[in-house]
């Protein structure tokens, strides 16, 4: 097994040195270890898997311990990092077409990033997740921030997104969990797909804007502090039946602004398509569109009947 160990010194005031370590697996070889007992100073230090020299892919599988206060993990190339257990503090950084799977965490600390094509699964409590790039994100379960940029993917089937909020061209499917607990918004050309279990349940407010896009099939949907708001060329779908604005029936089609684009304003109420209930203030301004749709199953029984009438009308005879 070839690990490179790096001494990196840092001088402080008073002419006083400390040292981080640097380990770098990067042998194309399986490790397997135990932070605490196998990484030199294994509080703050930077762990790096790298591929081998042949360019054969190298796999770390780490077992944390709960007493660790730091650790920071970059996985490079096609490699591949384990990681099983808890740590109070840690960044952890996907690149290239590396591969991390997190299980059974609590890092509460702790900071997850998914970058270029690398693909990344998790299970846990953190502090904050990314995803950028063209990067592949899985959340089984736990909780934490989110931001996701460039035209990464993520999908979701358990946890919670709060202060979840999706940018330039990147795109959620959820199948499960919750998006965007505290607030939440999709902008910049981003897609979101709610449905399932999954539940949008923004507290202080959820925006659509820039080109953003956002299907929701699941709920229940209703208003915290503040709406759902939809501006800029946003558009938000929702699928269901007995809709209405301020109580009064609507049937289906777009919500857009007032004339000249001033904010248009209601009480939107409705059932989703999972039998969820919609009950939210919403405002639509600029070009901004809130369409609201029959349930696929319902649209295609109207599709057909129409067809029926159709045919039956052509059949007719003149009189």
């Amino acid at each position: 097994m070839r690990i490179g160990i790096l001494l990196a010194l840092s001088l402080l005031l008073g002419g006083s040195a400390a040292a981080q370590s640097t380990v770098v697996y990067d042998d194309g070889g399986d490790h397997v270890l135990s932070a605490y007992a196998q990484i030199p100073e294994p509080d703050g230090a930077l762990i790096e898997v790298r591929d081998g020299p042949a360019s054969d892919p190298t796999r770390l599988d780490v077992t944390l311990a709960d007493d660790l206060y730091s650790l920071n993990f970059r996985v490079y190339d096609h490699s591949d990092l384990e990681l099983l257990g808890s740590i109070g503090y840690a960044s952890v950084a996907a690149y290239d077409d590396s591969t991390v799977n997190w299980l059974q965490a609590l890092g509460y600390g702790t900071v997850l990033s998914a970058q270029d094509r690398s693909s990344v699964e998790v299970d846990a409590f953190l502090e904050s997740i990314s995803a950028d790039h063209e990067a592949n994100l899985v959340l089984h379960d736990g909780t934490a921030q989110f931001v996701a940029r460039g035209q990464s993917t993520t999908t979701v089937t358990a946890g919670s997104l709060f202060l979840a909020h999706l940018y330039e061209s990147s795109a959620m499917h959820m199948t499960g969990g919750r998006y965007g607990l505290d607030s939440g918004s999709v902008r910049d050309d981003a897609y979101l797909l709610v449905e399932g279990t999954a539940r949008l349940d923004a507290y202080y407010g959820f925006s659509v804007s820039g080109n953003g896009r956002a299907d929701i099939h699941s709920g229940p949907l209703t208003s915290g502090l503040f709406g759902m708001g939809i501006s800029d060329f946003g558009l938000v779908q929702l699928f269901g039946e007995d809709w209405a604005i301020d109580g009064v029936p609507f049937g289906f089609g777009n919500v857009a602004a007032l004339t000249g684009g001033a904010e248009r304003t209601g009480r939107l109420t409705g059932v989703l398509e999972t039998g969820d209930i919609v009950d939210m203030e919403f405002g639509v301004q600029d070009s901004g569109i809130l369409r609201l749709l029959p349930e696929p199953a319902s649209g295609l029984l109207v599709a057909c009947g129409l067809v029926l009438a159709l045919r039956a009308a052509s059949r007719r005879k003149p009189v």
